[in-house]
């Protein structure tokens, strides 16, 4: 998740937020390129409607829900470990490289080699 995670990260950053929104006159969104909406709203005729989150809010949410970020890998401990006996360094294998990662680790898991 967090290899997929990044790419989504760089597609939004690097081409989704930065290509020009042609106008369209059935529609009520606004023309442009989207960081420049984001950044600039009064530029179009919107209101910026975010608001600071704090600390303490986030935390009165994870103890609210019981979901804590180390549970948005959706691995459970052992089963972590075990890739990583296998896989010391995910971090390390690019996108282009995930297929043969994946084949590798369920083949030596299947095989139970370690």
């Amino acid at each position: 998740i967090p290899i997929l995670q990044a790419e989504l990260n760089t597609f939004k950053d690097v081409i989704w937020n930065c290509h020009r929104i042609r106008y369209q006159k059935d529609q009520v969104l606004p023309d442009g390129v989207p960081n420049h909406i984001y950044t600039v709203p009064e530029v179009h005729d919107l209101v910026e409607c975010g608001f600071d989150v704090s600390d303490q809010d986030i935390q009165s949410l994870i103890d609210e829900s019981g979901i804590t970020p180390e549970d948005a890998d959706y691995l459970d401990d052992d089963f972590r470990h075990l890739c990583e006996q296998y896989l010391p360094n995910l971090e390390l294998v690019k996108p282009h490289e995930c297929q043969e990662a994946y084949i590798y680790l369920k083949r030596e898991i299947e095989n139970g080699s370690f």
